[in-house]
């Protein structure tokens, strides 16, 4: 046990020094000749391991500068990578549980098509803007009033964090023995450094990440079905499980698809801020959700009816147990459920320390480190998986927040925002009354009418419709209406200009 342990810390060493070694050297390769980047033999300690303050600084409260944007292969990466999170598979059996194949399949599509032009709309805001959602929900909710939704999401993403660094340390004790808290310590480490480095390394991870565990993800499912005595035929012709015989109704499953990513979703800006374009933006948004979400979690429907067992990524390693390839299967599955935590939780803490910092002024790095060493405590102690349902309850008030800021932008100010600096008013009432009626009434239908229409998408609709009908009546600004229309790249040009 002792030795796994201090291999696990050794682990997490090297690969912490790995990633110094290549930040640094693909930092110094992108900028060498540039007037505003220091040599490398001025660089400071810190600018070494980030990759200088431009890097570092992670550009929380102010637009992505153009030089950094990213391509669309980048960007799909990036959203891919965060998709590919642990609890999918079984996010998509339980959420269909009690319909036959080929509806769960279907709900499984609607609900993510959903979400893949939620995704979508705000995340063009982003990329025009350049800013994180959090700082963009200051157009809308003002200079003080901007620090509802930043708590909501802080807190949200720093205790995902912790789940997802629970879930990895679980099943890396389960396999490969040794303390389960030690692993959550030196995974919670690594993740964060990780995050901490920025959307640099984010990016670079998913880029070689997310067609490694496509490829075992796929795998994984084969191999299940191949266990079934029926094959695939006895998969579609069957039934996701449930309990009880009790079938989901249409609008509750397709309610809790959408719960399961809303809060990614809407958080869309914090990746997109970093996209070249409007046409970046479609193709990863759309592709996300549209693609590999509803395909990551069809995975579960197909493992829950093959094997019985919809979590897929903790079944991998004892998938083909006895088998003369096993060994090598067992640590691909490994190495994959190291990958899809890293990749997510990455971003669940990079999303979550933009939140704070738009509260606190802090450094983007700093903010993060934060929300990591948060999540990670909450591993370390235990706490994570009791943490899951004050976390569901935080979903519920995330939908009215991404409606006021898609119909602030979209419908009220015609897709013209002002440079951030003109936002003079500290708080906009009509953002408050719109979100304080939106959840209100999404608490009441869920809780006192057995789940009226259909959970999400009623505090989401009425959001847009209170929030646009508020704002013509009352006529109210949060900026000077003089203030020019301010975008970080010409309207409809999809590409960088040169620097």
């Amino acid at each position: 046990m002792k030795f796994v342990a201090v291999l696990c810390i050794t682990f997490s060493n090297a690969f912490i020094e790995y990633d110094i070694y290549f930040l640094k050297a693909h930092t110094y390769l992108n900028h060498r000749g540039d007037g505003d980047v220091m040599s490398e033999q001025k660089q400071t300690f810190k600018d070494k391991i980030f990759g200088g303050q431009d890097q570092m600084k992670g550009f929380a409260l102010e637009p992505v500068p153009l030089k950094f944007r990213k391509s669309t292969y980048a960007m799909t990466a990036v959203w891919w990578g965060w998709i590919f999170a642990t609890p999918g598979p079984l996010y998509g059996a339980l959420n269909t549980a009690g319909w036959p194949f080929w509806g769960a399949i279907g709900l499984l599509l609607v609900g993510n098509w959903l979400l893949a032009f939620l995704n979508y709309g705000i995340g063009l805001i982003g990329s025009r803007q350049g800013l994180s959602v959090s700082f963009t929900s200051r157009y809308s909710f003002g200079n003080i009033g901007t620090y509802i939704p930043s708590i909501i999401y802080f807190l949200t993403l720093a205790g995902w964090f912790g789940v997802s660094v629970g879930i990895l340390a679980g099943s890396l004790g389960a396999n490969l023995g040794g303390e389960v808290w030690l692993w959550s310590l030196s995974m919670g480490i690594v993740m964060t450094f990780l995050a901490v480095a920025g959307m640099f390394l984010i990016s670079w991870l998913a880029n070689w990440a997310v067609p490694l565990m496509f490829i075992l993800m796929t795998a994984g499912a084969v191999i299940a079905v191949g266990q079934n005595p029926g094959g695939w035929g006895a998969i579609t012709s069957g039934v996701v499980p449930t309990t009880g015989g009790y079938v989901l109704p249409l609008t509750l499953s397709l309610g809790l698809i959408l719960s399961y990513w809303i809060v990614g979703a809407s958080l869309a800006p914090d990746i997109s801020r970093w996209a070249k374009g409007d046409k970046v933006v479609a193709t990863s948004s759309l592709s996300a959700f549209g693609i590999s979400n509803p395909y990551i979690m069809a995975l579960g429907v197909i493992t829950a009816i093959a094997i019985g067992n919809p979590d897929l990524f903790n079944a991998m390693p004892a998938l083909g147990a006895g088998q003369s390839w096993h060994p090598i299967w067992f640590w691909l599955s490994i190495i994959a459920l190291l990958l899809i935590v890293w990749t997510s939780g990455d971003c669940q803490i990079y999303t979550s320390g933009l939140a704070l910092s738009n509260m606190t002024k802090l450094p983007v790095y700093v903010s993060t480190a934060i929300a990591g060493a948060i999540g990670t405590l909450l591993a370390v102690a235990g706490y994570a998986f009791q943490y899951i349902n004050f976390l569901l309850v935080l979903g519920t008030f995330v939908p009215a927040v991404a409606g006021i800021i898609i119909a602030d932008y979209f419908l009220v100010h015609k897709s013209k925002y002002p440079h951030p600096s003109a936002i003079k008013k500290w708080i906009n009432p009509v953002a408050i009354v719109t979100y304080a009626v939106s959840i209100f009434v999404e608490y009441y239908l869920q809780n006192y009418m057995n789940y009226a229409g259909v959970p999400v998408l009623n505090s989401l609709i009425l959001s847009i419709v209170l929030y646009y009908v508020l704002m013509k009546v009352t006529s109210w600004f949060n900026w000077d209406k003089a203030a020019p229309e301010f975008r970080t790249y010409p309207p409809g040009y999809p590409k960088v200009p040169a620097e």
